[in-house]
């Protein structure tokens, strides 16, 4: 086995600058980044590929973030798009983000600590159904390619904790559970605009914003409409929230799984 892990969260974005739109259902994910600029075409190398009986996919790097139609991309650029039933499609991915997509660890516990893959971005096209099976055999494959591994390691490390102290403040939405619904989070610069999400949603966006560990720690699943400006000051962010939603923010140690990309001895 290539990776040897436990898993913590889900799918992860990193922070930038740039309007963007997530769009969430039971079935179907869709991330992107993106930006205009003069079309100019760019080269990808294949260096995995596999067919099987009831799937296959292949594996291209570049120096270059390119769109599946090898345009040249801006930096900010990152895209990956899935169907549980049909198969999924990254584009421009860095191996961290590469790994976080295909796993359910989040980036901030990912350590890249092997140079094999500097300056490099992944496209990755797998048609098939998705499975956690698939994907780490996708992931492995990778690694294997540049003799790389995963190793997990305990380490104590700051969180900050999320929990509703006034319920009042939140409205939750109710839906039925057996339709698929669709969800959508929108960023304009440093607005952030919740539509039938979960908290947890929230914590992911505040650890991406900056780059610090946010957990929710309330069990409940109801999905809220909200609507925020990220501060550069986390205390100004932190006080908003209360003073408008009733969320508290509260700073604690736990010990967490840091997964450490390495070279193969």
């Amino acid at each position: 086995m290539t990776i040897k892990r436990k898993y913590t969260n889900i799918i992860s974005m990193r922070k930038n600058h740039y309007p963007f739109i997530v769009f969430l259902s039971l079935f179907l994910m869709f991330i992107t980044s993106s930006c205009s600029q003069t079309v100019k075409k760019g080269e990808s190398k294949l260096i995995v590929e596999q067919n099987g009986k009831d799937y296959n996919f292949k594996i291209e790097e570049s120096g270059l973030k390119l769109n599946p139609e090898n345009e040249i991309q801006c930096s900010n650029y990152y895209s990956y798009k899935s169907n549980t039933e049909t198969g999924f499609q990254i584009n421009a991915g860095k191996l961290k983000r590469v790994i976080s997509a295909l796993t359910d660890i989040d980036e901030i516990n990912i350590s890249i600590e092997a140079d094999t893959t500097y300056g490099k971005f992944f496209n990755i096209d797998y048609n098939g159904k998705i499975t956690s099976e698939s994907n780490e055999f996708i992931l492995n494959k990778l690694l294997e390619y540049y003799k790389l591994e995963m190793i997990p390691t305990e380490k104590k490390v700051d969180v900050f904790m999320l929990g509703i102290i006034e319920p009042n403040k939140l409205n939750p939405i109710h839906n039925d559970k057996s339709i698929p619904i669709k969800s959508t989070l929108n960023r304009i610069e440093n607005q952030f605009i919740f539509k039938n999400l979960p908290l947890n949603v929230l914590a992911k966006q505040l650890q991406n914003f900056y780059n610090q560990r946010f957990e929710y720690i309330d069990s409940n699943d109801k999905t809220y409409n909200l609507k925020i400006e990220m501060k550069n000051d986390l205390n100004k962010t932190v006080s908003f929230l209360e003073k408008e939603y009733g969320i508290s923010i509260s700073k604690k140690e736990i010990e967490t799984t840091i997964y450490r990309v390495v070279k193969k001895d």
